[in-house]
């Protein structure tokens, strides 16, 4: 499965190009190009692969990996489940709050990364982050949809991947972007799967994806949902991690969310408490001299302080 002409990259059509190259577009001529030259460093100092979004549905359709569920330290078999793009068309999020993917930081932490530029090492993984999702779910235009692996499900990325979608409560707008949107039988009803990749590698942080992807299935107004992040292990190979949740998670993370709020509103009444999460966090310099203050009158800030 490992590209014979980029030893870092995995496709399902690997013996095929090992007999007669690469196609003209194949993903390998596209990492050519000097814009992708950090993502390739990245990915070969630190180990992992890449590979487009319809090598990770090859990946969930070949092989059974466990369902965690929600409240239950027990995982069951995947038994066999069938993933397959859901295509949805949904307007452009405008005026959005604050992003779901910020939601498992600290309230001081939200609002900084606003106003403050992170260190030097923080934007290069960011910028890593960003060309890493390009290669994995960025339609290439019309050449590229019919050649090589987009030829496994015929229907163009951007039908199911890069969906935007926001979820509103208490009058805050939660905006973000699926990866890429699937559906799939589980016990006996269809029901979306929303599939999210990290760079990060296998294990630690569960939390703060479940409540990202977990926002997103509030979005998408969804009774269940199978949650699915896709990152690197200590192999390098990409390992699912798959999550079904139901309603009773949905009034979980409400909750949460709600605190989070009460949490923003406080820093900018009081400012930020010295907690945990101070020590690794890249504004901590920061943190004790920003005027937090100065923003209760500043949208979006201003709404959060009712929850005061």
């Amino acid at each position: 499965m490992r590209c014979p002409y980029l030893s870092n990259y995995l496709c399902s059509f690997a013996e095929e190009c090992r007999r007669k190259g690469p196609p003209e577009f194949c993903a390998y001529h596209v990492l050519q190009r000097d814009k992708y030259k950090p993502l390739l460093e990245d990915s070969e100092e630190e180990g992992y692969y890449l590979y487009g979004v319809e090598y990770a549905i090859n990946l969930l359709n070949e092989r059974n990996y466990p369902v965690r569920y929600k409240n239950s330290k027990s995982t069951r078999d995947s038994q066999d489940l069938k993933f397959w793009p859901s295509p949805r068309k949904l307007d452009e999020i405008v005026d959005v709050d604050i992003g779901a993917s910020s939601l498992a930081k600290c309230p001081a932490e939200i609002i900084l990364s606003k106003y403050v530029a992170p260190p030097e090492e923080r934007k290069r993984l960011f910028e890593v982050g960003s060309l890493m999702h390009e290669i994995f779910n960025k339609d290439f235009g019309p050449n590229y949809r019919n050649m090589h692996e987009l030829r496994l499900l015929k229907i163009s990325r951007k039908e199911y991947c890069e969906i935007p979608v926001a979820y509103e409560i208490e009058g805050i707008k939660i905006g973000g972007r699926i990866d890429c949107l699937l559906s799939t039988e589980f016990e006996g009803k269809e029901i979306p799967a929303i599939v999210d990749l990290k760079r990060s590698r296998y294990g630690g942080y569960e939390k703060r994806y479940l409540i990202q992807l977990g926002t997103y299935k509030l979005a998408l107004k969804a009774e269940e949902a199978l949650l699915i992040t896709i990152k690197r292990n200590r192999y390098g190979y990409p390992k699912p991690t798959i999550n079904f949740v139901d309603a009773e998670f949905d009034e979980e993370l409400k909750d949460y969310i709600k605190r989070k709020f009460e949490g923003i509103a406080s820093v900018l009444t009081h400012g930020p408490m010295k907690g945990t999460q101070c020590e690794g966090c890249d504004f901590k310099s920061d943190c004790r001299k920003f005027d937090f203050q100065a923003l209760q009158s500043k949208k979006p800030w201003n709404k959060f302080l009712k929850f005061l």
